[in-house]
C-alpha cells in the first residue's frame, strides 16, 4: 500500500521546486535541514536502547554483524522512503493549504487507496507501540517488584499502555511541524546520542569483548557512563533548538539549526574516554573457551 502510494505521490510531485524562504524563516536552508534531520534522527535512533530486549532471544551463534545490518537497513530504508515521500508531498499543489500531515498524505491518493493507507498507519502505530510497551515493562520490572512474573508483566504492560494512551490524548497526537511530537523527537535525540556515545566508546575500548557476568555483579557501578552522559547533555544544552527550550547559540545564530545530538555525542565520548583512562580502561576477564 505504501509502495503504491509512494509511486503516485512522486508522480504528482514537483521535485525541482525550490525552498520556500518565507516558510523556513531565519533558519535558512542549512538550519532548516539540520532541524529536520535531527527530528528524523531522533525517531530512528529512539529504538537503539531497546535492542537488548530482543537480541537476548536470538541463538548464541547468531551473527552479530548480520543482526545489526538487517536491523539497521530495515529502519533506514523504510524511514528514508517515507520521509522523502513526505518531503515530496508538500510540493503537490493540492496539499498547499493543508497543515495536517495525515490530510496531506491522503489528498493525492484515490479514495480506496487512501483508506487502506490510513488503515496501514493505524496498524503500524499499534505494532510499533507493542514494542514500546514491552520494553517499558521490562525496564520497570528491573526495579524488583515482588509479584509473580506473569502478573508483573501483564500489570506493567497494561499500566504503560494506559499511561501512554492518556498522554497521547492530552497532547492530541499533534504531529505537524513545530508540534509537541516534533519536540518529543528532538528531546529523544538529545539524550540518546550521549547514551550511544557511552555504549559505542565502551565497545571500542573493550575491543568488542564483554564478560556477561560483569553486568549481573551487584558490585558493578557504571558511574563513568552516567557522569559522561550528564556532562555531554549539559554541554549540548547550549545548542538546544525547539519550541520548549532554545539555547543561546541557536538564538544568536538561527542558521545553525539543531546540531545538539552531534555536540552531545562528541562531548560524551571524549569525557567517557578520559574517565576510562583515569580509572582504567574496561578489560573484562575472558572466559576460557
Amino acid at each position: 500500500m505504501f509502495g503504491i502510494a509512494a509511486i503516485l505521490i512522486f508522480g504528482q510531485a514537483h521535485l525541482g521546486q525550490g525552498v520556500n524562504a518565507r516558510v523556513q524563516g531565519p533558519l535558512g536552508e542549512t538550519g532548516a535541514f539540520t532541524l529536520t534531520f535531527t527530528a528524523a534522527f531522533g525517531y530512528a535512533v529512539g529504538w537503539n536502547p531497546y535492542a537488548s530486549d530482543y537480541t537476548r532471544y536470538l541463538p548464541s551463534r547468531t551473527s552479530q554483524f548480520l543482526t545489526g545490518l538487517w536491523a539497521g537497513l530495515g529502519v533506514f530504508v523504510s524511514c528514508a522512503i517515507l520521509e522523502v515521500m513526505g518531503a515530496a508531498l508538500v510540493t503537490i499543489p493540492a496539499t498547499a493549504g493543508l497543515s495536517n500531515p495525515t490530510d496531506q498524505l491522503i489528498e493525492p491518493l484515490p479514495g480506496l487507496l487512501a483508506g487502506l493507507v490510513l488503515l496501514g498507519v493505524a496498524l503500524g502505530a499499534v505494532t510499533a507501540n507493542v514494542l514500546n510497551v514491552y520494553s517499558g515493562a521490562i525496564s520497570f520490572l528491573t526495579l524488583g517488584i515482588r509479584l509473580p512474573l506473569r502478573i508483573r508483566r501483564a500489570a506493567v504492560a497494561l499500566g504503560a499502555g494506559v499511561i501512554g494512551y492518556i498522554v497521547g490524548v492530552v497532547l492530541e497526537s499533534r504531529v505537524g511541524p513545530g508540534s509537541g511530537y516534533e519536540n518529543f523527537l528532538l528531546l529523544i535525540s538529545y539524550w540518546i546520542a550521549p547514551f550511544l556515545a557511552v555504549v559505542l566508546t565502551d565497545y571500542w575500548l573493550r575491543g568488542g569483548q564483554y564478560a556477561e557476568r560483569e553486568f549481573f555483579d551487584t558490585s558493578h557501578r557504571p558511574w563513568r557512563g552516567a557522569v559522561s552522559m550528564v556532562v555531554g547533555i549539559g554541554a549540548s544544552f547550549l545548542f538546544w533548538n525547539n519550541a520548549l527550550i532554545t539555547g543561546p547559540i541557536p538564538k544568536a545564530y538561527p542558521a545553525v539549526g539543531d546540531i545538539t545530538f552531534i555536540v552531545g555525542f562528541i562531548a560524551t565520548a571524549v569525557v567517557y574516554w578520559a574517565l576510562s583512562q583515569f580509572a582504567g580502561s574496561p578489560d573484562p576477564e575472558k572466559t576460557p573457551a
